[in-house]
């Protein structure tokens, strides 16, 4: 971090599973720090936020009352449009977990609401950052590897979910919308934009 220049104050939205992920970031990051957490369960709030970020239950009332630079989104996706567009209006840039909405329409209502206010909008793509995956796009657009014929991305899961994604009007759709999403972006780095998407479904086991 350049001398004088103050960190990025952030704010961190849902403390579950990813979000902790991101609040180990933030708090390793040179350049930002965590200024408020707003959970519904504020015990684990109050463990997450540590001595200076204050705690909150209420994105509303949090953005009324402290000064923030950047809003970091991990809700349930449902939410991502809503929230990110109350962010954004406050006059905060924002950061989403994966997928950006549930649908194409919270997307460009979350990008719109973004131009209207002269903000930025992130989206977590963090399989584009992994090591090997970057390694790869290089080898490709230096043309080591030749002509690229096809991709095969496999998505293998454990248990299943459980809790709100469980609900598909909240995640937008099953597994492709989840952890699905990482394939799916990974594949337009290396393969270029999707051009048609035939499909195929097998009887259940």
């Amino acid at each position: 971090m350049s001398a004088g220049v103050p960190k990025l104050r952030v704010a961190l939205c849902g403390l579950g599973e990813i979000g902790q992920f991101h609040l180990e970031a933030i708090n390793a990051s040179d350049h930002a720090e965590l200024s408020a957490v707003c959970d519904l369960d504020q015990e684990l709030a109050r463990k997450s936020a540590g001595e200076a970020a204050s705690v909150h239950n209420d994105i509303s009332a949090m953005l009324a009352e402290v000064e923030l630079d950047v809003v970091d989104i991990c809700l349930p996706h449902h939410l991502h449009r809503p929230v990110a567009i109350e962010a954004l209006e406050a006059g905060c840039d924002v950061i989403l977990e994966k997928p950006m909405a549930t649908d194409l329409e919270g997307c460009d209502a979350i990008a719109a609401a973004a131009r209207a206010a002269g903000r930025h909008v992130g989206i977590s793509y963090n399989q584009l950052h992994f090591g090997p995956h970057r390694r790869l796009a290089e080898l490709l657009d230096e043309g080591r590897l030749g002509t690229l014929r096809s991709l095969y991305l496999r998505l293998w899961m454990g248990g299943k979910y459980g809790g709100w994604r469980e609900d598909s009007s909240q995640v937008g759709g099953g597994l492709l919308m989840d952890a699905g999403v990482h394939r799916v972006y990974t594949a337009t780095r290396l393969g270029g934009p999707v051009r048609a998407v035939p499909a195929m479904m097998d009887n259940p086991r």
